[in-house]
């Protein structure tokens, strides 16, 4: 990485350079000092954009877009942000003798805090002579935020006539966050480290990471012996899809020898407490490092492959990149670890923030 020095520095090493070369001083507010400043600025702001660039150039420190172009040299597509969806179940006072359209478009959104908001997807007509219905609906925007429980969804925002409740009736599934930057950037690496042959372990992650509902694959050779092949997959938010994973289970039988005895499994979540402490320097707001802090953890556990242990070291170093971060401490210092066939989970995440002295 490039060297970014400060803007002060800069201007501290021209006035050095400018002593040694005529052995005078640039005294402060005079017009030598404000072009200085002036061309400081400058150097600064060039100096920012050579390290920029030189960060995208490699596919270790890319970020955005630039890590997309690094991708897709090894054929590699970052998995979309999807919505969640499911059954929503609208009610009339008593039946009636005429149907109902519920347009597409029709709102609902739950009762809680954060009034998550979902649409029907098309145009229903409710049969008359009942006094409930289903429909289909889906979250408005994509995200995990949106998965949700039976029976957390139970307002109507704009109520077609007649239509006087609703509530829905199985749990919401399927809303996933876009791929972010160190899970896309660590596929990647596993992919430049361990080149796909066509028969080894790369080969078959590869194949099976096809399935965008499929987040991470684990490939164990000889799991329960010889002529074995121990393979689990994760569900995006540990939602799991039976169609897919027979599609998977097909997908192996017919790409494995006949010889060799193939076991697929789902993931099993290995429940973590994490409890940490950031020590914040002067000036910075606790609770935007807070918040900064705990998306980090998030980001970091989400990011770690099935059977990949929880190293509190590495999760540190990432905290430390946090501006205003100056130190940090855990409640324990004993590296989680994560066997085969599980993957950490975050059950409890509690994350305090203190002043730090010089």
């Amino acid at each position: 990485m490039i060297t970014q020095m400060s803007l002060d520095e800069i201007y501290s090493e021209m006035c050095d350079k400018y002593h040694e070369l005529t052995q005078r001083n640039v005294e402060p507010d005079t017009d030598l000092s404000i072009r200085f400043k002036t061309l400081s600025a400058e150097l600064f702001n060039l100096n920012s954009k050579i390290n920029f660039i030189y960060n995208q150039i490699f596919p270790d420190t890319a970020i955005g877009e630039y890590l997309d172009k690094h991708c897709e040299m090894y054929n590699l597509e970052r998995k979309e942000a999807s919505r969640a969806s499911g059954i929503i179940r609208v009610f009339v006072d008593e039946p009636l003798s005429y149907p109902i359209l519920i347009p597409k478009g029709t709102t609902f959104t739950t009762s809680n805090d954060k009034r998550l908001q979902y649409q029907t997807t098309s145009n229903v007509l409710m049969s008359r002579n009942v006094q409930h219905f289903d429909i289909a609906a889906s979250s408005v925007n994509c995200g995990s935020e949106y998965n949700c429980k039976a029976g957390d969804i139970d307002l109507i925002v704009n109520p077609p006539a007649g239509i006087t409740s609703a509530i829905n009736i199985n749990d919401f599934t399927g809303g996933a966050n876009a791929e972010s930057d160190s899970n896309l950037r660590k596929r990647l690496l596993q992919q430049i480290k361990n080149h796909s042959n066509g028969y080894n372990k790369q080969f078959f992650i590869q194949a099976i990471s096809q399935y965008e509902e499929i987040a991470k694959v684990q490939i164990v050779p000889l799991a329960n012996g010889n002529g074995t092949v121990g393979v689990t997959v994760a569900f995006k938010d540990n939602v799991v899809n039976q169609s897919v994973m027979s599609s998977v289970e097909n997908l192996l039988n017919n790409m494995l020898p006949f010889c060799l005895d193939i076991s697929l499994n789902t993931a099993t979540p290995c429940n973590i407490n994490i409890n940490s402490t950031v020590y914040v320097a002067q000036g910075y707001d606790k609770d935007e490092i807070i918040e900064q802090a705990e998306n980090v953890i998030r980001d970091y556990v989400d990011g770690l492959d099935i059977g990949e242990d929880l190293v509190w070291n590495r999760l540190g170093s990432r905290l430390m990149e946090i501006d205003g971060v100056e130190n940090y401490k855990f409640s324990t210092t004993t590296n989680i670890r994560i066997h085969d066939g599980y993957i950490a989970n975050i059950n409890l995440l509690n994350t305090t923030a203190e002043s730090w002295e010089d």
